[in-house]
């Protein structure tokens, strides 16, 4: 009798340890399946093509499209169209005053609004649409990605440091107050890199450095100048 008792609480036993087992292994693998599909998404279809539309970025994740411009009496306007491939990626479109793609930094957009060199800049989270930042007095001379979610640019603004080119007295002069510090060979190599193209008026400006982190939406200036020609 004792025997066949014993052997009874090892059956249940190993029973219960299975069954605890199999659920562990069963919450383990459906955590992990929702995880990857929340992160990878969904695959979702592409819109067809206009004749008006151009693509000016795609990826695995999304594809953007310049729409046409369009010109009313309010002004021209033209618009970036987000196209998500997957459920991970938003669909959403920015319209502005002749709106440029500038480029894409980890997942986000970047874009430029005006129609001279200096412009705004809109920052725009591609997973949420979300307006990250807006940056005014864009320089169009270049970005700059540092890693996957900063970048930076050199920025134009009326108030920095600027030297012009006196063409009756044959010299450089300074519009502004230039701080000892960038008077510096940066100056000369941009003074030396226009010498075959002088006029009166010819203005240089040093430019600030700024940093944007796409993760945080924060933009900061930081204590680096870039001598370069200015309209």
């Amino acid at each position: 009798m004792k025997q066949q008792i014993l052997n009874w609480a090892i059956v249940v036993a190993t029973t219960l340890l299975i069954s605890c087992n199999n659920a562990a292994t069963t919450a383990s693998g459906g955590a992990t399946d929702s995880t990857q599909a929340t992160s990878v998404g969904e695959a979702l279809p592409l819109p067809a093509l206009n004749p008006q539309e151009e693509v000016v970025f795609e990826n695995d994740n999304v594809r953007i499209v310049e729409r046409e411009t369009i010109e009313t009496d309010e002004g021209v306007s033209n618009t970036l169209s987000m196209q998500p491939k997957n459920t991970s990626y938003k669909a959403f479109s920015i319209e502005g005053t002749v709106l440029a793609f500038e480029g894409v930094v980890g997942k986000a957009v970047l874009a430029s609004e005006g129609t001279g060199t200096v412009r705004t800049l809109w920052v725009y989270d591609l997973t949420t649409g979300k307006e990250l930042a807006q940056i005014d007095s864009f320089h169009d001379s270049g970005i700059q990605v540092e890693n996957d979610h900063q970048f930076s640019f050199y920025r134009y603004d009326d108030a920095y440091p600027q030297v012009y080119w006196n063409q009756e007295k044959g010299v450089w002069g300074q519009r502004n107050k230039v701080p000892a510090e960038l008077q510096n060979a940066d100056l000369e190599n941009a003074k030396k890199e226009m010498k075959e193209n002088l006029f009166h008026g010819l203005t240089l400006m040093a430019q600030q450095k700024i940093s944007v982190d796409t993760q945080t939406g924060k933009v900061t200036p930081l204590n680096n100048y870039k001598w370069s020609y200015i309209e």
